[in-house]
């Protein structure tokens, strides 16, 4: 029986389900109508495409962009057939962009912070714990695609601090410059939660379709010292040329991994097939539910207890491994790191990234005296322990076996505890009961703080000069900024 309500949980009762009250409306011996409700209330978000998932519906947009693209694919010629580039690397005319930074784009989806509250409160329940995260990340993904325009290219050192109502705050730093990696870091209230990680895009283009990967990792940490670490799918763009409207969508699998538990969790992005985990659809009065899970933007999957491997650390932190860092993580720096530790949030005057002088000026942030590609201080907010340390190209997050999605690989022994179904434009249940809907969503976009660092992504000439149209002096200001971002970079390399 799918139920809207969303699970209430407090330390005591972690698992409890408390209906609201217009569930107290309904025929509870009428398993079909209450059913047949909740799949009239799990709506297509209004940009659904038919073909899949999210469409353009802003036309003056499309044909702006659409001629900046055409202008690209004669500068990039041939490569165009062997998608042998990287769009990351090539100067985009200012047409096409939208005036925010990609560090300002890249907490769009991680607004529904109470699903991230009610997983805290889930200390003695694993399982449920793991439901909560994983609503949480797909709960935000329709929020990837809200603006069509492409965000600025983060500068080395640049950085962006907000936060939500409800006392949840962001920061996020340029770190790296080649490759571009965007680290992160959010605390819920009262450090319930601390969610982390580094963004390193990869974008190309190919067949009339943009595909974006995020490397990097991802970890979510409670203050009971529970570890919850995930990687992504792809991100696609359809139809960007030859089509009537492009179309966005979610590719392959996310994964999620609790090492203390012995619990993973494998979500598909794809048509709902019975012969996926949690793929099997009742029949009945659910026709509208079916065509929801028929669409290409369905997802389902299965959270798994899983048989340890006899070589794991017996801790079970994925930050303690032999080596110096996973994915960019230093050894020990596995606790929960407090949002007062690092002098909060409310006042600049302190600064968080040890900013020594304004993004314009070519330094400040964590990468001004650091190399661009490997090396960070310990300057940084970003320096974890206060060590040096070096990342590698990321390709997963820490510990999480991507190209293994079924544990074939490893060997695995996965016993499945719990399914999810639904539609990341739409709704999610795991084990028939609803945990998300979207049209019944509520969320607060996040509320960029009033006295930010001087290397805030506010004081950024070429975004400032578009926010206001005007788009010969924001092109302008952009090349000669990217001018100066090369000269920085050879000056490194030379010291």
């Amino acid at each position: 029986m799918f139920t809207k309500a969303l699970k209430l949980v407090t330390p005591d009762n972690c698992g409890a389900t408390t209906s609201s009250s217009s569930r107290n409306d309904r025929d509870k011996n009428s398993e079909d109508e209450e059913v047949f409700l909740d799949a009239q209330e799990a709506q297509l978000h209004p940009d659904a495409h038919p073909e899949g998932g999210l469409g353009c519906s802003d036309l003056q947009l499309l044909e702006r962009q659409r001629g900046a693209i055409l202008e690209v694919i004669k500068m990039l010629g041939r490569n165009l057939i062997t998608g042998n580039f990287d769009l990351l690397k090539i100067s985009l005319p200012v047409k096409l962009f939208e005036p925010r930074s990609y560090l300002e784009k890249l907490a769009d989806p991680w607004i529904y912070s109470r699903f991230l509250e009610a997983a805290a409160e889930c200390s003695n329940n694993p399982s449920l714990r793991m439901q909560y995260t994983i609503t949480y990340i797909i709960a935000g993904f329709h929020r990837i695609f809200a603006k069509w325009a492409k965000p600025y290219n983060p500068i080395l050192g640049e950085t962006w601090q907000a936060s939500l109502p409800d006392e949840t705050a962001i920061f996020l730093e340029q770190i790296s410059h080649h490759p571009p990696i965007s680290a992160f870091q959010m605390f819920g209230k009262d450090n319930k939660f601390y969610f982390h990680g580094l963004s390193q895009p990869e974008v190309g283009y190919k067949a009339n379709a943009i595909k974006a990967s995020a490397k990097g990792y991802r970890r979510i940490e409670f203050s009971d010292g529970g570890v919850i670490d995930m990687t992504f799918p792809a991100y696609y763009i359809k139809g960007i040329v030859y089509a009537g409207a492009p179309r966005s969508e979610l590719g392959g699998t996310a994964e999620f991994e609790d090492k203390q538990n012995g619990l993973k969790a494998v979500i598909h992005f794809q048509k709902v097939d019975s012969s996926l985990p949690g793929g099997i659809i009742s029949g009945g009065v659910l026709d509208r539910y079916h065509a929801l899970l028929s669409r290409t933007d369905a997802v389902s999957g299965t959270i798994y207890r899983t048989k340890l491997h006899h070589h794991d650390d017996e801790d079970g932190d994925l930050s303690t491994h032999s080596g110096s860092t996973i994915c960019g993580i230093p050894k020990g720096s596995s606790s929960v790191r407090t949002h007062s530790q690092h002098g909060g949030q409310k006042s600049s005057s302190s600064s968080i990234f040890r900013s020594k002088s304004s993004i314009m000026g070519g330094t400040g942030g964590a990468g001004a005296g650091s190399s661009s590609s490997t090396t960070l201080g310990g300057g940084s907010r970003f320096g974890m322990l206060g060590k040096s340390f070096t990342f590698r190209r990321a390709t997963s997050s820490a510990g999480l076996q991507s190209d293994d999605p079924t544990g074939t690989l490893t060997g695995e022994v996965r016993i499945p505890i719990a399914h999810c179904t639904g539609n990341w434009l739409a709704f999610l249940d795991w084990d028939g009961e609803r945990f998300w809907t979207l049209n019944e969503e509520e969320g607060s976009a996040w509320i960029p703080d009033p006295h930010p660092l001087p290397s805030d992504t506010r004081f950024r000439e070429d975004l400032a000069l578009l926010l206001v149209e005007d788009v010969p002096a924001a092109q302008l200001a952009k090349e000669k900024l990217e001018n100066r971002q090369r000269r920085d970079a050879k000056l490194r390399n030379i010291g």
